[in-house]
């Protein structure tokens, strides 16, 4: 008989790594007068060297493509013709110093559309508002790979845990009514809308949460940052679809798992990978939309029946406070959306609703940064009839900082396009051990 003791305990988890996001890369529309001019921002959250992190051991870098790329979604899928620029005037483009798969510092970058600062470039001003650009993804985006294991129904494709799991609409399904007027059906293979099969995944319980709080999303990229100029992906490693962060104040979750590599996703759409980003980058330019300036937008209306008009227009400070400031998405109304009822909730990503909270919050409750992550208190999976009290991810309380630039703003663009058609946080993660 063995008389050695034999020990039962396992050592406590580590406090795992976390990530200071607190370094941002801002982008503006040169078009409209500082301090009015800020699309959005984002936080720098990806490695500044080979090591996988900055010399300091924390991120420094923002990967070049997801943010051009979130841009050109913005600017109404200006894929061909928009350009980041270091300057307002549109003479350093960024590309010339920065290869696309390269990565950008911290700092202020200018969008231009058609080489033309003046040109006040349309912008969609909320998802459902958003025209899904059929055929014109570019190239760079790819078909999910196979996966390398059998059991891709039983495990989480971010975690690879087989516990806590449930299923996760990529396209949110709330937004079906998105899905029929953009004619995704194309895309499916069994109920061809937005319960099909190819528009689920796997996602652990926390982390699903996660997802439909818009904290991060799913974007291709290379193995390897480039060091050279190069528009081409690295000819040693083909692409991969990682998590990357969107979410400020959420450092612990961007340790963990920010540009972990997604499993299982061989049954998805790149197409439903794709307007995910959309959905999940839509809600930053709510700000910019809010500031009570004229806007140059693009808007969805019902074309008398027969199918769907996308049309750029100006609206003023006031209507579009009257279409956009609301609790949820844009309705067909002005009128505010009724809030769900509790029994139809089936995830966390019913639209906009909490930015009605964040909002009032800045009218004299208590400030909340523009760019910190919406608080949900409860986590639903998709049967609607879990719920798991969860504390915020963050503190809230700290007011967003305020980039500063001076550089003079250029005369309003005098034309407008018209677009047509008729086309169909992390509080409970757990470390992966």
């Amino acid at each position: 008989m063995n008389s050695v003791p034999v020990c039962l305990h396992r050592s406590p988890l580590a406090i795992p790594q976390t990530h200071n996001n607190e370094q941002t890369a801002y982008f503006f529309h040169p078009a409209y007068p500082v301090p009015h001019d800020l699309l959005f921002a984002l936080p720098c959250v990806d490695p500044a060297d080979e090591r996988g992190a900055s010399a300091t051991g924390q991120p420094k870098g923002l990967h070049h493509h997801t943010a051009l790329l979130a841009c050109q979604i913005i600017a109404n899928n200006a894929f061909d013709t928009g350009r980041l620029y270091f300057d307002r005037q549109g003479t350093q483009v960024v590309s010339d110093q920065i290869p696309t798969h390269g990565l950008l510092p911290p700092g202020e970058y200018f969008f231009v559309v058609n080489s033309d600062p003046s040109y006040r470039y349309p912008v969609a001003p909320s998802f459902r508002d958003w025209r899904f650009p059929h055929g014109c993804i570019p190239d760079i985006w790819p078909s999910p790979m196979p996966a390398a294991a059998t059991d891709t129904g039983r495990r989480c494709a971010l975690t690879n845990h087989g516990f806590g799991l449930t299923s996760a609409h990529i396209i949110p399904k709330e937004e079906g009514e998105w899905f029929m007027q953009n004619g995704m059906s194309r895309y499916g293979v069994d109920m061809r809308d937005v319960n099909d099969s190819r528009n689920l995944i796997r996602l652990r319980t926390d982390i699903h949460r996660c997802f439909d709080t818009r904290l991060f999303s799913i974007v291709p990229k290379p193995e390897f940052a480039s060091a050279i100029s190069s528009d081409t992906w690295s000819t040693t490693t083909a692409p991969a679809y990682v998590l990357h962060v969107f979410g400020t104040n959420v450092g612990e979750f961007s340790g963990l798992y920010h540009n972990i590599r997604f499993q299982y996703l061989d049954n998805t759409s790149r197409e439903f990978l794709f307007a995910r980003l959309a959905w999940t980058i839509s809600i930053l330019v709510k700000p910019f939309v809010l500031a009570g300036m004229h806007r140059c937008v693009v808007r969805c209306r019902s074309n008398k029946g027969v199918g769907f008009e996308w049309k750029a227009e100006e609206l003023s400070g006031s209507d579009l406070s009257n279409y956009y400031g609301g609790g949820g998405s844009r309705s067909a109304s002005p009128k505010k959306r009724s809030r769900p009822r509790e029994e139809d909730r089936g995830s966390l990503a019913d639209s906009d609703e909490w930015y009605e909270e964040v909002l009032e919050a800045g009218r004299g409750r208590k400030r909340v940064r523009h760019d910190s992550l919406p608080v949900h208190h409860h986590v639903y999976d998709d049967r609607g009839d879990n719920t798991l009290d969860t504390p915020p991810l963050s503190d809230t309380s700290i007011s967003p900082a305020t980039p500063t630039h001076s550089t003079p703003s250029p005369a309003p663009h005098p034309s407008l396009p018209d677009v047509k058609g008729n086309e169909d946080p992390a509080a409970l993660v757990s470390p992966s051990p």
